[in-house]
């Protein structure tokens, strides 16, 4: 069975990936930030790398899985509150960019959907969620959404990138701080209430199931897969928590996926992703 130890030789396969691409994982480059630690609270007025998203006003933005074709939501930075990230948030600022004065609001708007896009492209290509399935036998699920936050008219227009929890949910901690080799916040997953009928829930609700991957088409996956899948994206020695959890494939073909199901009872509380070996997130109520 994979545990830590694997866990840290694929986070270090792939740092020598994202430095032979020239995409830095711990570090700034063009005001994108892949992974670091959270600052202290302040409140801000131009966002910077580093930031967090404190709420949001104004219509809810559509959140996607970017998966081949959508982009980035985005919402004007007139509606968005950004401080620091010692309290409860909603998305953290990942990237940040300058525009030059002169194009339209909508120009501008566009172009920071398409940027925003190919920022969430580049955690996906290269973080250790998505790389967990290297083989291929797997594809990750994908446990994050991203916004622009584009400035109103202006000679210093700026435009931010933030990631957020699936469901737009607030949170403590970092979650690109998690992509380095921490636990992921509560709400990064994709979770089921593992009750029929079956709904998708947030992960921070009691659930009984948390959905780690899809199958590829034309992929025949398997139980064993599926537990190296596990073991890689919830870097626990035992993967089954002695026996307290059970790990397979549900369904058959293209609608196959590798799940993590807590096996009495009991029920989580909280994301697997990057728990390690610390006490599972249980709870009876």
């Amino acid at each position: 069975m994979t545990g830590r130890p694997a866990a840290r030789r694929l986070l270090g396969a792939v740092l020598v990936l994202a430095v032979v691409l020239g995409v830095p994982i711990a570090s700034r480059r063009e005001g994108q930030r892949v992974a670091g630690t959270a600052v202290l609270a302040r409140t801000v007025v131009v966002p910077a790398v580093g930031d967090c998203l404190a709420a949001l006003t104004g219509p809810t933005p559509t959140l996607v899985p970017m998966v081949v074709g959508p982009s980035a939501a985005v919402v004007d930075g007139s509606s968005a509150m950004f401080a620091g990230c010692g309290g409860t948030h909603l998305g953290e600022v990942a990237a940040l960019r300058r525009d030059p004065p002169g194009p339209d609001q909508a120009t501008r708007t566009a172009g920071a959907a398409r940027w925003c896009t190919d920022v969430g492209v580049t955690y996906r290509e290269h973080l250790r969620w998505q790389a967990a399935a290297a083989d291929g036998e797997w594809t990750p699920a994908v446990v994050q959404r991203f916004l622009a936050v584009v400035s109103g008219p202006g000679a210093d227009g700026w435009a931010v990138c933030v990631v957020l929890a699936p469901g737009l949910e607030p949170y403590r901690g970092s979650y690109l701080g998690s992509l380095a080799d921490t636990a992921a916040p509560a709400p990064f997953g994709s979770c089921r209430s593992g009750d029929l009928p079956e709904q998708q829930v947030s992960c921070q609700l009691p659930h009984r199931e948390q959905l780690l991957g899809t199958a590829p088409s034309g992929v025949t996956p398997t139980d064993a897969g599926c537990r190296a899948l596990a073991a890689r994206l919830t870097a626990m020695s035992d993967p089954t928590g002695s026996g307290r959890l059970a790990v397979g494939v549900v369904g058959t073909g293209a609608a196959a996926t590798c799940r993590v199901r807590v096996a009495g009872p009991e029920r989580l509380t909280a994301t697997l992703l990057g728990l390690g070996d610390a006490p599972l997130p249980l709870t009876t109520g």
